[in-house]
């Protein structure tokens, strides 16, 4: 039982590592004009108006230094540089983070 177990957690570990992207939804902000991962306690107490949206999280790694980043656009139509190196090349990352 044990080992069907640990069999089917491997399964699904490398299941995650076969995806890159991530569909979900995010919180439109009418009157901060923001976007949110998850509803802000501050717009809710201030009665703001907001709209949840669906949205897909692109997960990549910076080729220079590999720090991970996610964002709305896919590894190979991204601009933004990277936070830690600067560099501005980014390849598609799992969604699972493996950590040595």
């Amino acid at each position: 039982e044990t080992v069907d177990r640990l069999a089917a957690l491997e399964d699904v570990a490398e299941a995650a590592e076969s995806f890159s992207s991530v569909k979900g939804t995010a919180y439109d902000c009418r009157q901060c004009g923001r976007q949110f991962s998850r509803v802000p306690d501050s717009c809710k107490e201030q009665g703001h108006s907001l709209r949840a949206v669906p949205i897909t999280k692109h997960f990549r790694s910076c080729v220079g230094c590999g720090n991970r980043a996610t964002g709305p656009r896919p590894a190979n139509q991204t601009a933004t540089a990277c936070a830690k190196c600067g560099k501005r090349v980014w390849k598609a990352a799992s969604v699972r983070s493996i950590r040595a």
